[in-house]
């Protein structure tokens, strides 16, 4: 069954979608990148859709809208060439979530299975060494999705990941500053940690 979940964080609104089920679902639903879905296979397609559904109800999409990520921009939305929002998407293999903020400033998300485990290593794969001395978080998961969270609003992705820091309470990244927000959320009956980046406009 689909359950769609509005909330409104710090400036941002969000809609969760579990895809457990997603039967119901007839034709392919705005906002899905219909070349790229049709060379998915498996869970990849349930994913992908999970995330546009959620997605397209956010920013309440209408045919003909783009909603592409853009480098040093992220996810932006747009309909007759005007910008209308900025989005990120998440998903696990319990559901998706999709995230706007309510001004029109960056943001990023990530989702992730309270229990998923992220060991040092990992975490050396995305993470700048310095890093770790300055990460305010007790678990290496918090510290990997605050990074995911803002790589992702740069719309550059994990290929930056190492140019991320920590320090006097903010999030950074080249000359921005970012604050990361984390929630709890039951998606899919199971316990996720979500992520949300957004862009300080004025640096602590």
């Amino acid at each position: 069954m689909i359950q769609n979940q509005n909330m409104s964080i710090d400036g941002f609104l969000a809609e969760y979608v579990d895809h457990d089920d997603l039967s119901s679902q007839g034709t392919l639903p705005i906002l899905v990148e219909e070349d790229r879905f049709r060379r998915m296979r498996g869970d990849r397609k349930k994913h992908h859709i999970s995330g546009r559904i959620a997605l397209g109800n956010l920013l309440g999409a209408i045919q003909g809208d783009v909603a592409n990520i853009e480098p040093g921009k992220g996810g932006c939305h747009t309909r007759n060439g005007m910008l209308l929002n900025h989005w990120s998407i998440s998903h696990t293999d319990h559901g998706a979530v999709a995230v706007k903020s309510t001004g029109l400033f960056p943001i990023g998300v990530d989702m992730e299975p309270k229990s998923r485990p992220v060991d040092r290593g990992a975490l050396d794969q995305i993470a700048a060494q310095d890093l770790k001395k300055q990460t305010p978080y007790l678990t290496n998961l918090e510290t990997w999705m605050a990074i995911e969270a803002v790589s992702k609003a740069t719309g550059y992705g994990l290929s930056i990941s190492r140019e991320i820091s920590y320090s006097r309470g903010a999030w950074r990244f080249r000359e921005e500053s970012w604050e990361v927000v984390f929630e709890q959320r039951l998606v899919g009956g199971v316990s996720h940690l979500v992520s949300i980046a957004r862009l300080i406009t004025e640096a602590p």
